[in-house]
């Protein structure tokens, strides 16, 4: 496994986290840039030690609305209040309302689309994401999600494609993606097609050990990739468990 540089992992559901609070500077860029967002965010460790890892949580479909309504809840502390920066931005090059493909790229790759696009620009040119350069710096990916691995969210960390709907053509990208270790559900994606085409024995060609029942461990595994769930995982209140505290620890680990 590569060590020498930060290892990503990216999660792919409502997750709450606390934020680091050493020494952070803001500094403001030009609204007029393509760049999904109004500042620069730079971070220096007290300790002056690089990060080990970094993680990446989004809270899919997660707004202002569903935050208030758990704070009002019964007074609950939301450890949203914790983070030392808050902001807002608009990442939809074509309209007010942006979706979760267009939300994505920007995530991943940094740039303002259209809705539905999978890591690609408003003129449909691929852009590089997280993951992709990550890989080239040395580093390891990890990628986990409890919507389908090809949901529009998840796919803009490894897929360039301009139709989110097309799960079958987002699966594709994953077999030579920068990704070392995946889990999450879509499992029909890849072994159900309308085209016939097996992707598990394509991941397997790419390296990949596939399990398709449980977390099971792979420790000499170099990739290794889950698939849960023909669609979704279950909800909590239908039974998911500690999914995604295992495959955390599992990508941390790996």
């Amino acid at each position: 496994m590569k060590t020498h540089t930060p290892k990503l992992i990216f999660f792919l559901a409502l997750s709450l986290v606390t934020a680091c609070k050493d020494n952070t500077s803001i500094t403001p860029i030009d609204k007029s840039s393509k760049s999904v967002s109004p500042i620069q965010i730079s971070h220096t460790f007290s300790t002056g030690a690089q990060p080990k890892n970094v993680i990446f949580v989004i809270g899919d479909g997660t707004g202002i609305n569903q935050i208030s309504a758990l704070e009002f809840y019964k007074e609950h502390h939301v450890y949203y209040d914790d983070f030392p920066i808050v902001g807002l931005s608009k990442v939809s090059s074509t309209s007010l309302i942006t979706d979760s493909a267009a939300a994505g790229t920007a995530m991943a790759c940094g740039e303002k689309t259209f809705n539905k696009a999978i890591g690609v620009d408003a003129q449909g040119n691929d852009l590089p994401n997280l993951i992709e350069l990550n890989e080239q710096l040395g580093g390891a990916n990890g990628l986990i999600a409890t919507s389908s691995i090809t949901h529009a969210t998840p796919a803009c960390f490894y897929a360039h494609h301009n139709d989110r709907n097309d799960h079958e053509i987002i699966a594709s990208f994953l077999p030579k993606s920068s990704v070392d270790f995946f889990a999450g559900p879509g499992l029909k994606y890849f072994n159900n097609r309308e085209d016939q085409v097996n992707l598990i024995d394509t991941l397997k060609a790419n390296g990949f050990t596939i399990e398709t029942t449980n977390l099971k461990a792979y420790p000499e595994a170099q990739k290794v990739g889950y698939l849960l769930a023909d669609k979704d995982m279950p909800k909590m209140l239908h039974g998911r468990g500690s999914f995604l505290i295992d495959a955390t620890q599992m990508a941390i680990e790996h």
